[in-house]
């Protein structure tokens, strides 16, 4: 098996982070604050869902995880994934969101669509040991990253 590792990804990802609250305080109402902190704690879960998922990989590719480890862990991130995306869809059906918000969420939810793709490919090598399922892990992380950094863009660009 062929796992590379995301070390660098991970540095980079969480050295990011903090360009994501900027731009926080400069809304001016109550419930935009409350969107903002939902939106920044949302692109941080995806942040760290993606290097925590690249680093089971690399722990289970080394045998620092067993089978069952790993499989718990995965199973960890597929779950409280799906919740997050299940709450910021919630926020579209309510109308809670406008504007260029909506526009974040489905960003959000693309990546989020990613990292349980990923994680639930890498449990079904696990459990079969098809190198068919590292190569939909694969791709699923190179478009979680690619989602991420529009993640980046955007909050480059509301600076």
């Amino acid at each position: 098996m062929h796992v590379r590792l995301y070390v660098r990804s991970a540095i980079v990802s969480v050295m990011l982070v903090p360009l994501l609250v900027l731009p926080v305080w400069a809304q001016t109402t109550k419930e935009q604050k409350y969107l903002y902190t939902i939106g920044v704690l949302s692109a941080q879960g995806a942040i760290l869902t993606y290097t925590s998922i690249g680093a089971v990989a690399d722990g289970y590719a080394s045998h620092a995880y067993n089978n069952s480890q790993a499989l718990h862990l995965l199973e960890t991130f597929v779950e409280t994934s799906s919740r997050v995306k299940e709450s910021l869809n919630a926020l579209m059906t309510a109308n809670l969101v406008a504007g260029t918000d909506i526009h974040y969420i489905n960003i959000l939810s693309t990546a989020y669509n990613h990292l349980i793709a990923e994680a639930t490919a890498f449990q079904l090598f696990i459990r079969t040991g098809d190198q068919a399922h590292v190569e939909v892990y694969e791709a699923n992380r190179q478009q979680a990253s690619n989602v991420i950094e529009q993640i980046f863009k955007l909050a480059r660009e509301a600076r």
